[in-house]
């Protein structure tokens, strides 16, 4: 038990490690940062602008029936994982990647 806690907690430390995007093409770690600031800033204003055609109307129900908040849930959620997938195709198409754990 005492060598439990120790193991888990460098788990932790050590997937925090994991860079979260890699792009093969570019082999300098300064030109990969400079890049990567780049690259995500563009790809959040690209985000952003999705974001900004959703109209607050759109991301609310109002019919209070169990019903009508599912479908308000359901809503947001689907809207959400649009901005997540628009988020992560833009990355891909710049180069950047995924590291495999």
């Amino acid at each position: 038990m005492k060598l439990y806690v120790p193991a888990v907690l460098a788990v932790f430390v050590l997937a925090g490690c994991v860079p979260h995007w890699v792009n093969p093409q570019i082999t300098d770690p300064e030109e990969a940062k400079r890049r990567l600031a780049l690259d995500n800033s563009y790809c959040r204003k690209i985000e952003d602008m999705f974001e900004d055609r959703v109209n607050i109307q759109d991301r609310i129900s109002f019919d209070p029936s169990p019903v009508g908040r599912m479908a308000n849930y359901y809503h947001n959620y689907t809207a959400d994982q649009n901005r997540v997938n628009l988020y992560e195709k833009c990355m891909q198409g710049r180069g950047w990647s995924r590291p495999k754990p």
